[in-house]
């Protein structure tokens, strides 16, 4: 029933908008009409903001209302205003996505997940540049420099016609632009805070001639907020870019981060397991690339983008205790005191990316069709018990879209063929509509075909107690999207967006008295929810966003490990800002994970950030701020895991210089 209620939003948005010239809108007597305490630039200024341009739904550069996917966009504008230290803290201010905090401290990482996918079906990209993990699917974003990021465009929903293995979703990470000018700009940050947290960035970008350049140095570090918990990470980037010629560019870019983090002590106590055990987890990444921008013809452009990555996670894990489980057929001891306990490994992994895409720009249609090919290798090392493992996989991939423009009407086909050296090859068809209503009103609707490749742990790498099985399917969706978004009047704007993904072949563990023991494909699970976001343009300076997600995930219970529950989140953020030298933000955000994966878990409460920034020194070519950030303002709790617990409020500040 709610797939055809998606099937016939599609038709209706096709039927409603037919061919033809959208009339804009008489706004000769609205500029009169705006209160005098919002100014017309303000409003121009928000609803451009409506339209950016976006480059992850085609894999070319578009305005967003003529993209058929749910997608947002945070700026680099939106995540200095969070004063945001990790990716993950910014992906909480997220509607529809939904952050798994792993450690809840300065430093720690988080798992992600869109509208209740599993975290191993989020794609993320740095650069073009592929993080998740080979061994497990996931990819981990603590060790992204937030200060070198441009903006990050979230596609909410499968986007395999475009990118392939991407079941639940794509977060793409694209870093700010080379500078074009002789004298060179940049900007320098120190914040200092609780328990000796610190955070200092610089950055400086110019052009040398033809060449122009970005660079970045920063390191982060923190005694642990709670339980003895430590962090530290020193991190560099650079971009180059230079122009051959005016229809030809060679980029370059290469970064490096080594986040190490002590978890501290952890004591997990419930009706299942008794276990008190100390962590250390190290990672490190290093990726380049290299790409090729050129201009065949007027209409034809192409690009070549190659990426080598290579990241390395080690962990080891202590036990404090003896590790009880409480079985139904009587209390086991699996480890005792002083034992390293599963999780005392290496994972070590290189992958070579690349990949060539032709845009052909003519009338009505913006074709791109392209090739992308990988080799990843993957060397797992458990110590508990000792063993070594080095699969690896060979990927191919052929993709075309089309973005076809017909006045309010736009149609976007497309069709993806993806192949590995193991056998495994799926075909992915989507195809959506958008229709520009009005100056102000976008439907949009779209059906996808999406898949997500088993990672290599799963089939090939020892999984400690789990057999692992190297004849696992691709796990497989059909999904099905509906939206509208408008302005209530010049000063509201809303969106709102239905969704139903029907997935098969999902992958499990077949579960013993103990342990899992053995990986296999499963049965369906549906998910279906609605997404409502509202944001205002500012009224005495003052605007308000809010947001609120609900996701149901239905598993077939007779061949699924997973259970039935609802997901809910809401964001909300209040923000004072006069444009000239003050700013204020209130921002808060609640994930209800609707079950208590163990029995101390706490997290129905808003957890409530305050920024404030003050400019203290400007002039035209120089700014100097000072800002303040209260984090969990009311020392609320929230995690969902008791071994983990998040701390209660604590402040930082600092200054922000800008040449």
């Amino acid at each position: 029933m709610k797939r055809s209620i998606i099937l016939l939003s599609l038709l209706l948005v096709s039927a409603f908008c037919r061919p033809g010239t959208l009339q804009a809108a008489d706004n000769g007597n609205a500029a009169a009409s705006y209160s005098i305490t919002t100014t017309k630039e303000d409003m121009l200024l928000f609803w451009e903001e409506k339209d950016l341009y976006v480059q992850t739904a085609t894999r070319n550069e578009k305005l967003l209302s003529q993209t058929a996917e749910n997608m947002v966009v945070v700026t680099s504008k939106d995540i200095e205003e969070m004063n945001a230290h990790s990716v993950d803290e910014v992906l909480n201010r997220v509607t529809g996505v939904y952050v798994d905090p792993q450690g809840q401290d300065f430093g720690s990482a988080s798992l992600l997940h869109i509208q209740g996918s599993a975290d191993r079906h989020v794609l993320v990209m740095l650069d073009g540049v592929v993080l998740n993990f080979l061994d497990g699917g996931q990819a981990i974003t603590r060790a992204i420099p937030v200060s070198i990021i441009e903006r990050i465009e979230i596609i909410k929903g499968p986007a395999s016609s475009a990118w392939g293995s991407s079941l639940g979703g794509v977060i793409n990470i694209i870093t700010k632009q080379t500078g074009d000018t002789g004298r060179p700009t940049g900007m320098a940050s120190v914040a200092y805070g609780k328990k000796d947290s610190q955070d200092y960035s610089g950055q400086l970008a110019g052009a040398a001639g033809r060449l122009g350049y970005y660079l970045y140095a920063g390191r982060q570090a923190s005694d642990g907020l709670k339980n003895s918990r430590f962090f530290e990470d020193n991190s560099v980037y650079a971009k180059l870019k230079f122009r051959a010629s005016a229809d030809t560019t060679i980029g370059f870019s290469i970064g490096s981060s080594r986040p190490d983090y002590n978890a501290g002590i952890a004591s997990l106590h419930n009706s299942l397991i008794d276990i008190d055990l100390s962590s250390k987890s190290l990672i490190s990444q290093l990726f380049m690339t290299l790409s090729l921008d050129t201009k065949i013809t007027p209409e034809l452009a192409m690009n070549v983008h190659l990426s080598d990555y290579r990241q390395k996670f080690s962990q080891v894990a202590l036990l404090l205790s003896d590790y009880i489980y409480h079985s139904p057929t009587g209390d086991l001891t699996l480890g005792h005191a002083g034992d390293y306990y599963k999780g005392s490994f290496i994972s070590d992994e290189k992958t070579r990316m690349g990949n060539v895409r032709f845009v052909w720009d003519h009338g009505i249609h913006t074709v791109i069709l392209g090739l992308d090919t990988s080799h990843g290798e993957l060397e797992k090392t458990n110590n508990v018990p000792p063993a070594t493992v080095n699969p690896s996989i060979d990927k191919w991939a052929v993709f075309v879209n089309d973005t076809v423009k017909l006045g309010r009407l736009t149609i976007i086909p497309g069709i993806r063929f993806d192949h590995d050296n193991s056998g495994l090859s799926f075909t992915s068809p989507s195809i959506g509509v958008t229709c520009k209503i009005s100056e102000r009103t976008i439907a949009r609707a779209s059906v996808a075909r999406g898949f997500n490749s088993p990672p290599l742990g799963s089939r090939y790498g020892d999984s400690f107690s789990t057999e692992t099985n190297p004849d696992l399917k691709m796990e497989s969706v059909w999904s099905y999207q509906a939206g509208l978004e408008s302005n209530i009047t010049d000063y509201v704007w809303m969106k709102a967006t239905a969704f139903y993904h029907n997935m098969k072949n999902e992958i499990i563990t077949t579960r013993g008295d103990i342990l899992p023991n053995r990986y296999a494909n499963g049965g369906r699970v549906k998910r279906h929810g609605v997404e409502l976001e509202a944001e205002t343009a500012p009224i005495y300076n003052i605007s308000v966003k809010a947001g609120a997600a609900y996701a149901h995930i239905n598993p077939d219970l007779a061949t699924s490990k997973s259970f039935e529950r609802d997901l809910s989140s809401y964001v909300l953020s209040i923000k004072y800002d006069d444009k000239k030298s003050f700013m204020a933000q209130l921002s808060g955000y609640r994930i209800l994970w609707g079950s208590l994966p163990d029995d101390g878990a706490k997290y129905d409460n808003f957890i409530w950030d305050l920024n404030v920034m003050k400019n203290i020194y400007k002039t035209e070519e120089t700014n100097a701020a000072v800002f303040l950030t209260v984090h969990n303002l009311f020392s609320g709790p929230y995690y969902n895991l008791s071994a983990t617990p998040n701390p209660g409020i604590w402040s930082e500040a600092g200054i922000r210089f800008r040449f």
